[in-house]
């Protein structure tokens, strides 16, 4: 999936849309019968909270900075993951500058075809 998204990354670029790679990121791991999944970067974090168990194999660490959440660990918790990468996911759309997240949408001609597109494409 991450190495979905850098291409569609490349394809923009090639196309002339200078983006930048900004997806939160994302791995996981299957050890036998202990599943690990993290989302998010966090190169340094100043507080970690636990929910779960770690002996138990079943549990949610998150990394902060100040009240920032940077990233989540999960052991056996798949859909807690998936929230945190939403969640996460959100925060970095909300932090972006308004014209760079959002666009007014028009119908433009292309081709003698009508396809709607956003403004400045």
């Amino acid at each position: 999936m991450v190495a979905e998204r850098h291409g569609q990354t490349a394809v923009r670029n090639i196309l002339g849309h200078n983006k930048s790679f900004d997806a939160v990121p994302f791995f996981w791991s299957q050890h036998y019968d202990v599943a690990i999944r993290y989302v998010g970067h966090a190169e340094r974090w100043d507080r970690i909270e636990i929910e779960g168990d770690p002996a138990l194999r079943d549990c949610t660490v998150g990394y902060f900075q100040g009240n920032r959440r940077l990233a989540v660990a999960t052991v056996s918790r798949d859909l807690a993951n998936l929230r945190a990468e939403v969640e996460l996911e959100r925060d970095r759309v909300l932090k972006m500058p308004y014209e760079l997240h959002y666009k007014p949408r028009r119908a433009v001609k292309r081709h003698g075809a009508h396809v709607i597109g956003q403004v400045g494409e």
